[in-house]
């Protein structure tokens, strides 16, 4: 279900898995043998891309409603918010890091014009 949250980008809301399983998308294993009757799932979305899905589960038939799914969407929202922001500063710092290192080698190359130790100092 999870799979089909993600594929679709949509939110996805059952109530009692085994009374509503013609609206379940996919065929999933067998959630109540743990028990779970009711389950919601929403996207995790950045810039219109899905980049995740965040689900919750619950042993009682009907236990989430639209409000529910609402306060998930806004919960949703705001992690993918923050893992596009922790990838930003990743890709951030790995763009730093080589110009760091380009302008090393920019300063080795000006020093000398041995070339036997420009490579050194490049390596």
């Amino acid at each position: 279900m999870s799979g089909w949250v993600m594929r679709h980008g949509e939110s996805l809301l059952i109530g009692h898995l085994e009374e509503e399983s013609a609206k379940i998308p996919a065929s999933p294993r067998r959630l109540t043998d743990v028990q779970v009757l009711s389950w919601l799932g929403v996207p995790l979305i950045v810039s219109e891309r899905v980049v995740g899905a965040l689900s919750v589960q619950s042993k009682r038939p009907y236990a989430f409603n639209e409000n529910d799914q609402r306060f998930l969407e806004l919960l949703g929202a705001q992690i993918a918010l923050a893992l596009e922001n922790a990838r930003l500063y990743e890709a951030e710092r790995t763009t730093r890091e080589s110009m760091e290192r380009l302008f090393q080698a920019a300063q080795a190359l000006s020093a000398t014009l041995d070339l036997q130790e420009v490579f050194q100092r490049i390596l």
